[in-house]
């Protein structure tokens, strides 16, 4: 597969297809695992990375899921990439996901690292920090995932990340936020030093890592949990 890409080709599918095209892979050795069982433990049985089969150019740092939506699959996501942050499976500290709904849904990543979403919508979904609670045995508990949904025609440009147009969603003892698929994107995402957002950062539980919000004119928002 990797010589038919350097010649020009391309590697993909669907469901397992899409799974084992990501360098972090949910390969469901021991099981199948839901989105509850996930959030309630990230270190679930069920739950078993396969790494280092494939490393496509642009691509890195991502768990792929599949049939998003229709199996309510972003809880899980969440959990695996806390799980991928926690345990060091995403170099830099930052970990994506990448879900591809079923039933047409289709995401096309070329050369140039920008991927089309073609018949369904897909989601992008970030874990930058790492997590408040992952432990074997307890509920997740995760701040501020940033997901971008990509409907159809759209464009997401893997070489380059996005720092901006995401939505935000957080989980709290396995608990999370309602309307995980659709969000309102925050398009201003100035610096902790001025702008009209703020969007909370971790760790800032303390005096000298609390978030700067003293520049913002009021009233203003201030995304967080």
């Amino acid at each position: 597969m990797e010589s038919v890409v350097a010649k020009g080709g391309g590697s993909g599918g669907g469901s397992a297809g899409h799974h084992i095209n990501s360098p972090i892979v949910y390969d469901a050795c021991n099981g199948s695992v839901t989105s509850a069982e996930a959030l309630a433990n990230p270190y679930d049985r069920y739950i078993s990375f396969t790494t280092g089969m494939f490393e496509w150019a642009d691509y890195g740092a991502v768990v792929n899921d599949s049939h998003f939506v229709t199996r309510d699959r972003m809880g899980r996501t969440m959990s695996f990439l806390a799980r991928a942050v926690k345990d060091g499976l995403a170099p830099g500290g930052a970990a994506w996901g990448v879900g591809v709904e079923e039933g047409g849904g289709s995401l096309f990543l070329d050369r140039n690292g920008t991927a089309t979403q073609y018949g369904k919508d897909a989601y992008v979904v970030l874990a930058d920090h790492q997590p408040e609670q992952a432990v074997d045995r307890k509920p997740l508990t995760y701040s501020n995932f940033k997901i971008w949904r990509l409907t159809p025609g759209s464009t997401f440009d893997f070489k380059n990340r996005p720092t901006c147009g995401y939505y935000l969603r957080s989980v709290t003892n396995g608990v999370v936020y309602p309307n995980l698929y659709n969000g309102t994107p925050v398009t201003d995402c100035g610096s902790q030093g001025g702008g009209a957002t703020a969007a909370e950062s971790e760790p800032n539980d303390t005096r000298d890592t609390a978030d700067d919000a003293t520049a913002l004119t009021s009233p203003a928002p201030r995304p967080g949990t």
